[in-house]
Order: C-alpha cells, then sequence, then structure tokens
C-alpha cells in the first residue's frame, strides 16, 4: 500500500494527539499528515512544549527528517531555529534532542530506505543556501522553468536521485499547464499564495501529498510563495495543457476578479 493522495490539508487544524515513537513515551504532541501502513513511512507535524526534552538514544530503519516550522529545537546541542533542516541515515543514533521555548516541525521517516550518502547527523541552515536558477530535469528544461523559480536544495541521493529541496516562486509567476511526475510528492506551502489548479487557491500552512503520475495544475502566484519538497527518486515532468486552464491562471491573478486564497 502506497500513500493516498491528499491534496488539501491545513496543518494547524489537525487534531494533535501524543506521540510515542517506537512505542516510547516521548512527552511530544503530534498529527499525522500521511503515511504507508505497510512500509511505516510517514509525515508528521510535531509540537515541543517549551523546557522539553529526550535524552535518550535511538536509531530508525529508515532516513529520518526533521524540518522545523517555528521555534527552536536542540539537537546534539546545536540551536535549529524555522527553516532549519536536519537528516539521519538509516541505523545513525539520534539522542539528545529538547526545546527550550517550544517547537513545531516536520517529521519524516521511512520510503527512503539505507540511503547512500553515509555519515551521520547533517544539519543544514536553508536560509544560508542562495537560491539558484532551478536546474534542467527529464521533461522541462532550465529555460523552461523561467526567471521565476528558484530552488535550494537540500539533499540528494546519489543511487535513487531521492530530493529535498525549496522552491520560490517570484510574484506573478505562472504557468497555464498541468505536469504530472513518474515520482510521489510531498510539497507544504511555508509562504505565499498560490493557484493549484481544481483545488483552487491556497495559502501558508498547506499540506500535499500525491502518489506519481497524479496530474496538478495550473499554477500561479499573486505575491510569490515558498515551497518545502520531497520525491522518491530524481523528478521528472510530463505536461498537457487543458483549454480551460489559461482562463483559471488569468482570474488568480487579477484580484478584481474576486478570486481569493482560503
Amino acid at each position: 500500500m502506497s500513500r493516498g493522495h491528499i491534496e488539501f490539508v491545513r496543518m494547524d487544524q489537525l487534531p494533535r494527539q501524543a506521540w510515542m515513537p517506537q512505542g516510547r513515551f516521548s512527552g511530544l504532541c503530534a498529527a499525522s499528515l500521511s503515511s504507508d501502513r505497510d512500509s511505516g513511512a510517514e509525515t508528521l507535524v510535531v509540537e515541543a512544549r517549551p523546557l522539553w526534552r529526550w535524552a535518550d538514544a535511538v536509531s530508525w530503519h529508515h532516513d529520518v527528517e526533521i524540518f522545523v516550522l517555528e521555534g527552536v529545537l536542540v539537537v546534539d546541542g546545536r540551536e535549529l531555529r524555522a527553516g532549519f533542516h536536519a537528516h539521519w541515515p538509516a541505523g545513525r543514533e539520534c539522542r539528545d534532542l529538547g526545546s527550550p521555548s517550544g517547537a513545531t516541525f516536520l517529521w519524516m521517516a521511512g520510503d527512503r530506505i539505507a540511503s547512500d550518502e553515509g555519515g551521520g547527523l547533517t544539519i543544514i541552515d536553508t536560509s544560508a543556501i542562495p537560491w539558484a536558477p532551478s536546474p534542467s530535469f527529464e521533461g522541462r528544461s532550465s529555460e523552461d522553468a523561467g526567471p521565476g523559480l528558484g530552488v535550494r536544495i537540500l539533499r540528494e541521493d546519489p543511487r535513487s536521485g531521492a530530493y529535498t529541496l525549496m522552491t520560490r516562486h517570484a510574484p506573478g509567476w505562472s504557468d497555464p499547464r498541468l505536469e504530472s511526475h513518474d515520482t510521489w510528492e510531498e510539497l507544504i506551502l511555508l509562504e505565499g499564495d498560490y493557484l493549484m489548479g481544481e483545488t483552487g487557491a491556497i495559502d501558508a500552512g498547506i499540506y500535499i501529498f500525491r502518489p506519481g503520475s497524479r496530474p496538478h495544475g495550473p499554477q500561479a502566484t499573486r505575491d510569490g510563495a515558498v515551497w518545502f519538497c520531497r520525491g522518491e527518486r530524481r523528478i521528472d515532468f510530463k505536461f498537457t495543457e487543458p483549454s480551460w486552464a489559461h482562463g483559471q491562471v488569468a482570474r488568480y491573478l487579477r484580484p478584481d476578479d474576486g478570486a481569493t486564497s482560503t
């Protein structure tokens, strides 16, 4: 069983409950965003209360990633603030987690088994990575992506091509096509506004999980947008351009037409 299609989830509206990783009390509350019961893969939004600490060392059979949304998380003595990303390869120890003032973060485990990256814990301050033009992918060149799309690549597995990255769309950016990919993709809108095709207008805090080959679009942003993105292999693009898509984009980009974000 793979994760199902999730196109519109507001993370701040999901009820939290006590989270017990590996059956042990952790002192954390979490809400499941998506999961695969067969493989154990899951993505959670997790809340740590002020002065929470978990000093036990633990390791997982799968890669684990964390992305801090709010507050401060301390990992192995290092402070991770909003926008920090951490990664443990499968089998590497995670120890001494805590939060002096509280934190909200994404916890992403599974899907990527036994990565070839080697080493131990890696921590990245994503704000220190400059935005770069989108590279070329199968089915979409860098020129086709346009100058309004910037990318920060956080991780890329050399064997599978599995990736974690961020994208930034400039104000007024749009693409009237519907796109699909062979890989599943997981997305969180971190900042801004966005038109996501038939789903309609969305704003920051929205979570999406799409199985492979699921068409989506057209896409546009009025004021700009920043996304956090993951996939199980190097992404590819296939496009269609339905007749209604250009009108959908035009209506969204003209606020006097009454299109508003949720």
